[in-house]
Order: structure tokens, then C-alpha cells, then sequence
């Protein structure tokens, strides 16, 4: 089927050889147009005598296109006879016109010496012309096919060889036809004439030879390129620990540090945590002597559509395997998507291929998992269409190739092999949109304008987008899309990828997607899909802020954010770092909400971290938070003692106190407590004044500093006070 691609690619192909053939006529004439004429010797003088009679009278050849002589008239010394001139009587036979000189011919640029007589004879300006052009023809042709066979014996790459065929055609083309074009507007040029060309003097053939060569250099550089086109595919997988368990032993050794599950799983794969919670609790290698490879069967759970079944696989050698069958053991129908797995008999990590290699070159995860589990499943589109010249043949059977190790590194030597053939049929069914890069309804960032996104089809597909519903052709945006079947990511899907523009803020932007495939099937329906505009995000407020004091000389703080606005009304992750935080900021233990909170140990001093905040649609703000730790180690100290009713004690800093009448060595908690003179004046205390009795004082502050077991504060006894109201 004639398909619009291949009428492009024929397009193009006529274009730039239309190109060609205009680049090859112009130079010809170019050139032919600034050769001077040929160098010859030129007598002193002549004329030219009647040598014969026609039935119409006498025949006279001239010397001029156009100019009549009479007969006996003398030719200008110099002149040359020119072919197809005018004459008494007629014309001698247009531009294939040449001379005889004294009954000898000669060539058209031969002078009638003085005394000598000239008769017209036959000659072809037009073959020597038409000649030139089809050898130059010959040896392009030549020169391509040679150039194109030897090109890769010789280990040039595609390219190369591409673009010195090419220009070895057009440069024989050329050259041909430079050397036909002097030929054929300088008729008093023979092939072995000699002109004038840039201060030197050249045959018509040199001249084209060099014409030629020029032209193949140009066209070599405009058409050679050095490039190679290589499909990367790059998978984002869980970190999984080593194979086997050579490193249990390491959990192990540390006595201060117990060893935990975590801790030993993460050693090897095989490594497991036995006699948990007690004191012979060890991480040890796990079946260290096994040597088998994973068993692997067909799982029946796992096999999609509906009616379809396994059946054992008995035709290959040195190969295991199961063949998918349909209801009725026919195959599959064409474009079916198709799901199928397997288990093993322990845990393993399995990869599946189109490919049958070593494990470590297969190209897929079973199911696109790295894990180590029993159960695999394996989702499979059969792609269809062309693309890029390489087609996936719908009728036919095709192999998928699996390898499986356990924890120990246990491969299966001998590949297993599924199987399945899927039935002929044209291609009739659209693609799919199976999937985006953005969830539809998704929140994008405040001002973004053009968001990127990826498409994922089930085959590969042109797809486009459009902000109304509209039919495939008549939408305005195009993706760019993955052409090969062989352009599988790790879902065994398509991608296209492009940008949805003219996003507005604030607002519900609503687009729809159509895909074609390379059979020219195209969705009935368009695809649905919406952006959310945001807004700004914002944060509150933070914490804490000013002076904090602490007791230790390490003192926990507790960092709080409020967020707000932005895509989800304040919903946000939020992260800090300060500068003695080493690599990416940290983020904040509680977060992803509104309110967002860290606990971190400062010293004292002066403390700023930076804070980010980011939503679920890519809004970022950032705020810097500074407070200052002053750290009290020190234990209240009384400023001034005095007795007025009662008895009063003023400490430099908020405080508790209490007293004994014993001595100094009762605990805080044990004496009497003193009273404050205001509530909310807490470094202000009284008790009531007996003068009979001596009073012991300890005070502690909101930090708990107190004077050392056997110390107080203050001692206050009744000869003190000695005619006088304080001390």
C-alpha cells in the first residue's frame, strides 16, 4: 500500500534531484560561457574564391553568421569561418557546417590562407556534444556502483559510502556535461582543442573533469554526515543488595551495635537474621552450599486475555519452555495485547528477551521488576505497522527467551522458552493511549506555560493534540514519537513526547489526543486530557524565631513550617539545610501537609536554614530561617536579700526557691517553698520573718540549675539584719 510517508520520502527524493540536475546545468554553462576560444596561429591574410555553383546561382560560404559576401570578395585577415552562415542562394545546412580547404578537410577553425579556396562539407558539432554528455553519464554510474559495492569491504560506514556515491554520480554527471557544453556552444572547439582557461590552457575534456570533481566535493560535504542513531533505554529500578552472602558475617561483629533484619538483608541477598531477639541472634549465609538454578513453570493465574492456555514446549533442544496457544490451540489473533507469567521454585530475579544471551545482556526485567520473588508477570503488546523500513510481521511465531537466578547467583544454563504465534491479518486496529507521563488532572507549576509530556501507545504511532475535540488530521500539535518497534521503553510501550503550550494559571486547561498508526488506523475517540493551573505557594509563617535558651550545651529545637496557596492550597513536602549540613537538604520528618515540623540539636549561637517547599505541581518556595541559642548552665544567683513584713529574696533570672531552718543540705523538692511577691514576677520571693530563726535558700530555675547537694543560694539569719530594712 502507497502510504503518505512514502510519498514524502519520493517528494523529497525528486526535489533534491531537481536540485542536482540545476546545480550540474548551471556550472556547465557557467564554464562553457567564460572559455575563450581556441588557440590557434593566425595567417596575415586571406580571401575566399568561388569554387562551385549551385542550381540557384553561385555559392559563396561566409564568414559571419549572417553576412553576405559577393564572390571574390577578400576574407578580414584573422577571421574565422564560422559554420552555419548565411549565403547567395541558401544556407549551408545549419550548425553541422564545416570546411575543406583545398579540396583536404579540415576542422571548423581552420583559416583560408591567401590565395586558397574553401568548399562546405558535413560535419556534427551536436554528436561530439551528445558524446561528451553520455560518457560523462557512463562514468558516474560507474563510479556509483563501484563505490557503493566496495564502500563496506573497505569498513566505511553507510553514511560515507552514501554521500561518495552520490557525489561520485553527480560529479561524472557534471563533468560530462561541462565538457558538452563547451563542445556545443564553442562549435569551433574540438575535443583536442586547446583553450584558455584561468592562465592556463586545457582540453574541453580537463575542463570538465575539473568541473566535475568540484561539484562531487560539494556534494560529498553537503551530504556526508557522521552520525549514528543508537536507542539507549535507561530503567529506574529498587536498589537490590549483592548476590550470594559472602559479607552476613559483617552484621555480626559490631557488639554495641545489634545486628537487625534490615542490617543483614542488606549485606547479600542470600543473607538472613536467625535466632531473632535472643542472645545467639546471627545474620548467616542462607543455603551457602546450594549450586541449582531456579526452577521455572508457567503460571496459569497470570495468563490474559480470557481462553487462552499453555501447552508444553517438546521441539527444542538443550531448551525448556511453554507455547500460548488460543481456546482451541490455534494462534493468537493479530494485535491482541497479551499477558502471561511464570514462577519459580525460589526466590529469583528473572529477565525475558526477543534475544536468547547471557542474563547480563538480556534486555528486559520479567515484568519490569528487579526484585527477587516467586511470582513473574509479564505484560506483552505485539506491535504492528511500519516504521523506519522495519516491519513486525504479524503472521508468524516468535520466541521469548528466560533466565532466572536465585540469592546464591544460580543461573539456568538452558534458556526457557515461551512461544506463541499470532495469526495473519491487516492491521485494522487504532492504537491506544495506555498511559501519560502527567496523570490527567494533575497540577502544574504557576507560570509554566508549556509543560512536557510523554504518551505511551501500545504500537508505534504518530499521535497529536489539540485544545478541541477534532479529527486526527485537522489537529494542530504534533508529539514526536518512537518509530521502531524495536523503541520499547521498560512497560513495552511507545512513547511520544512534546509539549502541551499555552498553559494558563489559575484555570482547568483541557486538551485532547488522537494517535494514527503506521497502517493509517486512527482513534475514534479523542483522548481527554487535563491540566491544572496554580497558583504561587507560600509559606506562613516559621519557627521558632528571636532568643531561645537551653540548659545543655546541646538542646533540641523543634523547626515548623506553614504553608499555603500553590497547587493543592498549601499541600506541600518541605526541606531544610543549614550550613553545616553536608549534600542535598534534608527533608522534614513531618511534611506533606500544611503544617511541616523537624526536630535538630543546636549548640549555642547563632543558627539559619534555608527552607524549601515544594507541591504536587512543581511550585517552590524558599525562606530563610535565623534564631539565636543561649545556653544557661548556671544556677540562680541572689541579687538582694531584705526584711520589710517578710523576709525577700531577689534572684537575676526566673527561679523557684524553697528553704530549710536545718541546713543546707535538703533537696530542693524537700524545703518549703518560698512564695512570689507577683505572679508574674518570678524572680521576686518572700516567706514570713521570725527573728528567731535562721533561714537556708536554694533555688533552681526553668532549666533546672541549682546550686550543688550540700550548697545554697543564700543563708539569711537574724544578726544580719542589725537596725536595718535589707542587707
Amino acid at each position: 500500500m502507497f502510504k503518505k510517508r512514502d510519498a514524502h520520502i519520493l517528494l523529497t527524493s525528486f526535489f533534491q534531484m531537481y536540485l542536482i540536475l540545476s546545480l550540474t546545468i548551471i556550472s556547465s554553462a557557467l564554464v562553457s560561457s567564460i572559455v575563450p576560444p581556441p588557440v590557434t596561429n593566425t595567417p596575415a591574410g586571406g580571401y575566399m574564391e568561388l569554387l562551385s555553383r549551385t542550381a540557384g546561382g553561385q555559392t559563396f560560404a561566409n564568414t559571419v553568421p549572417g553576412q553576405v559576401f559577393s564572390a571574390g570578395k577578400a576574407i578580414p585577415p584573422g577571421t574565422i569561418l564560422q559554420p552555419g552562415s548565411a549565403i547567395q542562394g541558401g544556407t549551408l545546412g545549419g550548425d553541422s557546417v564545416g570546411y575543406t580547404l583545398a579540396g583536404e578537410p579540415v576542422g571548423p577553425n581552420v583559416y583560408a590562407a591567401e590565395g586558397q579556396g574553401a568548399t562546405a562539407v558535413s560535419t556534427s558539432t551536436t554528436a561530439s556534444a551528445t558524446g561528451a554528455l553520455v560518457q560523462g553519464l557512463f562514468w558516474g554510474v560507474a563510479l556509483y556502483a563501484g563505490i557503493k559495492m566496495l564502500g563496506g569491504m573497505l569498513g566505511l560506514g553507510k553514511g560515507t559510502t552514501d554521500a561518495l556515491a552520490n557525489a561520485a554520480l553527480v560529479g561524472g554527471i557534471a563533468g560530462g556535461a561541462t565538457k558538452a557544453a563547451i563542445l556545443y556552444f564553442r562549435p569551433e572547439t574540438t575535443a583536442a582543442s586547446q583553450v584558455n582557461f584561468l592562465s592556463g590552457s586545457f582540453t574541453p575534456g580537463q575542463l570538465g573533469f575539473g568541473a566535475g570533481v568540484v561539484i562531487a566535493v560539494i556534494i560529498f560535504l553537503v551530504k556526508y554526515k557522521d552520525t549514528k542513531t543508537k536507542v539507549v533505554s535507561y530503567q529506574c529500578l529498587p536498589w537490590e543488595p549483592a548476590l550470594g552472602g559472602a559479607n552476613c558475617g559483617e552484621c555480626n561483629k559490631n557488639s554495641f551495635q545489634p545486628c537487625s533484619e534490615y542490617r543483614c538483608k542488606s549485606l547479600g541477598q542470600a543473607c538472613e537474621l536467625v535466632n531473632p531477639g535472643t542472645s545467639e541472634e546471627k545474620c548467616i549465609w542462607k543455603s551457602k552450599q546450594d549450586v541449582t538454578s531456579p526452577t521455572i513453570t508457567p503460571w496459569e493465574d497470570a495468563l490474559r486475555p480470557t481462553g487462552l492456555r499453555y501447552v508444553p514446549l517438546e521441539t527444542r533442544p538443550n531448551a525448556r519452555g511453554t507455547r500460548i496457544v488460543s481456546a482451541n490451540g490455534d494462534c493468537l489473533d493479530a494485535f491482541t495485547p497479551l499477558e502471561f507469567g511464570i514462577t519459580t521454585n525460589e526466590q529469583a530475579q528473572c529477565k525475558i528477551d526477543f534475544r536468547n544471551g547471557n542474563l547480563s545482556t538480556m534486555q528486559f526485567f520479567f515484568g519490569g521488576s528487579n526484585y527477587f520473588v516467586t511470582n513473574h508477570t509479564q505484560r506483552m503488546k505485539l506491535p504492528s505497522g511500519t516504521a523506519d523500513g522495519l516491519t513486525l510481521q504479524n503472521d508468524g511465531t516468535f520466541d521469548l527467551y528466560v533466565k532466572c537466578q536465585d540469592a546464591n547467583g544460580n543461573t539456568n544454563e538452558d534458556v526457557y522458552v515461551i512461544e506463541y504465534c499470532v495469526k495473519k491479518g491487516p492491521d485494522t486496529t487504532p492504537p491506544v493511549i495506555v498511559d501519560t507521563s502527567i496523570t490527567s488532572g494533575s497540577p502544574v507549576r504557576f507560570g509554566a506555560n508549556a509543560v512536557p509530556l510523554e504518551v505511551y501507545t501500545q504500537e508505534p504511532a504518530q499521535c497529536k493534540w489539540s485544545r478541541t475535540s477534532k479529527p486526527y488530521d485537522d489537529m494542530e500539535n504534533r508529539f514526536t514519537c518512537a518509530s521502531s518497534p524495536t523503541q520499547l521503553n521498560g512497560d513495552l510501550s511507545y512513547t511520544c513526547a512534546g509539549n502541551m503550550t499555552g498553559v494558563l494559571d489559575r484555570a482547568e486547561n483541557q486538551f485532547y489526543l488522537r494517535c494514527q498508526d503506521y497502517a493509517n488506523n486512527t482513534m475514534a475517540q479523542s483522548y481527554p486530557f487535563v491540566l491544572k493551573g496554580s497558583q504561587p505557594l507560600t509559606i506562613l509563617e516559621t519557627s521558632p524565631n528571636g532568643t531561645l535558651y537551653g540548659a545543655t550545651t546541646t538542646v533540641p529545637v523543634t523547626l515548623g513550617v506553614k504553608t499555603d496557596a500553590g497547587a493543592e492550597a498549601g499541600k506541600a513536602s518541605c526541606y531544610y539545610s543549614a550550613p553545616t549540613t553536608l549534600g542535598e537538604p534534608i527533608k522534614f520528618f513531618t511534611t506533606e501537609s500544611f503544617t511541616h515540623s523537624q526536630q535538630v540539636d543546636v549548640t549555642a549561637g547563632f543558627h539559619q536554614y534555608s527552607l524549601l517547599c515544594v507541591d504536587a505541581g512543581g511550585n517552590t518556595v524558599n525562606q530563610t530561617l535565623n534564631f539565636t541559642m543561649v545556653i544557661d548552665q548556671q544556677a540562680p544567683r541572689v541579687t538582694r536579700v531584705y526584711r520589710e513584713e517578710a523576709l525577700k529574696v531577689v534572684t537575676n533570672e526566673a527561679a523557684e526557691c524553697t528553704y530549710s531552718l536545718q541546713g543546707c543540705t535538703f533537696g530542693i523538692d524537700d524545703g518549703l517553698k518560698m512564695q512570689y511577691i507577683r505572679p508574674d514576677v518570678q524572680n521576686q520571693h518572700f516567706v514570713d520573718w521570725k527573728s528567731s530563726l535562721t533561714y537556708y535558700v536554694k533555688c533552681v530555675d526553668k532549666y533546672g540549675n541549682q546550686p550543688d547537694p550540700g550548697e545554697c543560694s543564700v543563708v539569711v539569719s537574724p544578726k544580719q539584719f542589725v537596725n536595718a530594712t535589707n542587707i
